[in-house]
């Protein structure tokens, strides 16, 4: 009965809506930061490189709701950092389904853990590892992988542009002293589930292993 009602607790939870502390400020920054690229892709005919670039504005969705002018941007740029390595690393083990799936696995194992250890908070580890897989999944090509690193870099640079101009706007109307104590973005925990890191990595690593299995169009 205890299992049952637990099982029971968890659907509801999974269909229950909730409200949410994140601004209609924060979803429009994103779709610029993402719709920006993309559009200049359009307008040189290279959308490819557009597509590339517009990843990056996901960055801004790791923007601390509250906390001062310094947090959010010392928070937005260790992300934009992520984003990058994440990237980077998805580049130099595409060259193999082998070591691909390996390096996915154990790259989703250790972000997640690192993010478990020091409490982050969401979306956590889902954007890193989505871009990793997405640039993982991609044709090996080391000579295009500089490029396409300094695409996502530049994408990074034009979101946390518009981040600074909009926390520099909100600063000339708001007192950051009011504003609440942020939980700190490198605050240790001593419990961080480290069966959960090991979980997750070998479902990443099993789900890209089954798309290139069924040899998928893409895999991820």
């Amino acid at each position: 009965m205890q299992i049952s009602k637990k099982i029971l607790a968890e659907v509801r939870a999974l269909f229950s809506i909730k409200s949410t502390k994140t601004t209609w400020a924060k979803a429009a920054l994103t779709a610029i930061s993402v719709g920006i690229p993309l559009l200049l892709g359009l307008y040189f005919d290279n959308v490819r490189a557009g597509l590339t670039a517009c990843i990056s504005g996901l960055v801004i969705l790791y923007l601390p709701n509250t906390g001062s002018f310094t947090n959010k941007i010392s928070t937005l740029l260790i992300s934009s950092f992520g984003f990058i390595l994440s990237f980077a690393i998805g580049q130099f083990f595409s060259f193999s389904h082998l070591a691909s799936i390996i390096a996915f696995g154990v790259y989703s194992m250790l972000i997640h853990l690192i993010l478990l250890q020091y409490k982050t908070a969401p979306p956590r580890s889902f954007f890193f590892i989505f871009i990793t897989v997405l640039s993982i999944c991609q044709p090996f090509d080391f000579n295009t992988i500089p490029e396409k690193v300094g695409l996502i870099s530049l994408g990074l640079l034009l979101a946390n542009f518009i981040i600074l101009v909009h926390l520099l706007y909100l600063s000339t109307k708001a007192n950051w002293r009011l504003e609440p104590q942020p939980i700190r973005i490198f605050q240790k925990t001593d419990y961080a589930n480290f069966w959960e890191a090991i979980t997750l990595g070998c479902f990443m690593a099993a789900s890209l292993w089954c798309g290139y299995f069924l040899e998928m169009e893409n895999p991820y």
